[in-house]
């Protein structure tokens, strides 16, 4: 080998281990960014026909949703079920949660999905079959799904009351499943409680006991928010005193922005009067500092950054409203496959770039491929019988 050859050769090489140095890199960023949590910019329930089930990690949403299957041969049969949609690449699938049955209990109440995805709370009812609001409530569960455990929570006092005066949500740092619930003593007396539990541990801590109204629940990066009347009460389970911030009007939801500083909350000026969004770069410049809408808002449904609030209002659009300049923009999430209900989204994604979700599939009829698979016999029958009676018998 000539010494031009040998230096050409070297040469070859070095070029492509730098060129391995380089895309390796670019490849495994491109991997991140493709893994990397996020809300679809639609939201779709699986095909009502679909076969697809499981967990593959973190959710950007879970909801309700028709599924059907095939009885026999022509038969079919519907049921009322729970889906959730990939946080990865907004494929939706059938999930099977333990002690969930079949039944008509709407979802908000009932299912709570945490800020970052991964976790999926619920209220485990006594008797699916009884009428809604007079079932008792045994207690709630969280999954993790990223390993598929289940962890069974119980109220840390006296036993819970019907399921209807449930309701739950996680904390904003997606470390506590917060409940509200009714219990009652053996004289009858009525208290409302406020429990967080933290979903690696199972450890409980009541926030509240109290036999006044009952609580709202609200959002920040960390901690519990709850709002009794114009008062918003923020703590953190594992430490720290409660504090509490006087509002003017009723309000009916708040929530801090992931800088912690940024406020916006939703208050009336009655307890049963329309509400409207407020906001600021603190909560001192928030209060009273009014947001016009076009549209009655409804709920404070996470924040895009530290000076955008989502405000959504319907059931399947929402508005990004800036805190500082006021400007909103409304954004559709209507898919081509649409749930029973509003689905409850991993608030926390609202940080990340909304992507384009998987088509979903399923929605196909597959009933017609037997109709045809029975068509297509019976016709090849016919033609052998009409064949058969043609054919010249032998003498």
């Amino acid at each position: 080998m000539t010494v031009s050859h040998r230096v050409m050769k070297n040469g070859l090489r070095l070029a492509a281990a730098l060129l391995l140095v380089v895309a390796v890199p670019a490849a495994a960023g491109a991997e991140d960014e493709v893994l990397a949590p996020h809300l679809p910019t639609e939201v779709n329930a699986p095909g009502t026909w679909s076969g697809e089930e499981g967990l593959d990690g973190p959710l950007a949403a879970i909801g309700l949703a028709e599924r059907s299957r095939t009885d026999g041969l022509t038969g079919r049969r519907q049921s009322r079920e729970m889906f959730g949609v990939s946080a990865d690449d907004g494929r939706s699938q059938w999930l099977d949660l333990p002690g969930v049955d079949e039944d008509t209990r709407p979802l908000a109440r009932r299912f709570a999905l945490s800020p970052d995805g991964r976790w999926i709370g619920w209220s485990r009812i006594a008797d699916a079959r009884a009428a809604v609001g007079r079932a008792a409530l045994e207690g709630w569960s969280v999954m993790d799904t990223v390993t598929g455990q289940v962890r069974r929570l119980r109220p840390p006092t006296q036993a819970p009351t019907a399921e209807n005066k449930s309701h739950l949500a996680f904390s904003g740092d997606s470390r506590h499943l917060v409940a509200r619930y009714d219990t009652a003593s053996r004289t009858g007396a009525v208290a409302h409680e406020l429990t967080a539990w933290d979903v690696r541990t199972g450890a409980s801590t009541v926030l509240e006991s109290t036999r006044t109204s009952v609580p709202r629940l609200g959002s920040a990066p960390s901690g519990v928010v709850w709002i009794r009347g114009g008062t918003v009460h923020r703590q953190d389970p594992g430490a720290g005193e409660k504090q509490s911030f006087a509002l003017p009007g009723s309000v009916r939801d708040a929530s801090w922005a992931p800088d912690d500083k940024a406020f916006a909350y939703l208050s009336a000026s009655t307890a049963d009067g329309p509400p409207q969004l407020r906001a600021g770069r603190t909560i001192g410049k928030a209060r009273g500092r009014a947001v016009p809408l076009d549209v009655e808002p409804g709920r404070l449904a996470g924040w895009r950054d530290d000076d955008e609030v989502v405000v959504g209002h319907a059931e399947d659009r929402v508005e990004e409203v800036d805190v500082v300049t006021k400007k909103v923009r409304g954004i559709d999430l209507a898919g081509q496959v649409s749930p029973l209900e509003r689905p409850i989204l991993a608030r926390g994604l609202w940080e990340e770039p909304l992507k384009a979700p998987v088509v979903p599939g399923g929605t196909d009829d597959p009933r017609f491929v037997l109709y045809g698979i029975a068509g297509g016999l019976v016709a090849l029958l016919a033609l052998g019988g009409a064949f058969s009676r043609r054919r010249p018998r032998s003498s």
